[in-house]
């Protein structure tokens, strides 16, 4: 359970599925994304954040050698 403050409220999420065809119409792969219901969001309180659950390998790869270079 997650606690929010009296002025937050929770964004809402939802799973969104769908099927990559090849050019002769054979599936080629099923891909899945979790998406936040944005238009749930108050300008006056959470209008400005942003959330992202993608992590590419190219991204992880920036941050390990990152913490490796401050030890």
């Amino acid at each position: 359970m997650i606690n929010l403050s009296l002025e937050k409220i929770l964004i809402g999420r939802k799973w969104v599925y769908k099927i990559k065809y090849k050019a002769n119409n054979d599936i080629e792969r099923y891909k899945a994304r979790l998406i936040t219901k944005g238009y749930t969001q108050l300008e006056e309180i959470d209008y400005l954040d942003i959330y992202s659950f993608v992590a590419k390998i190219t991204i992880i790869r920036q941050v390990l050698a990152l913490a490796s270079t401050k030890n």
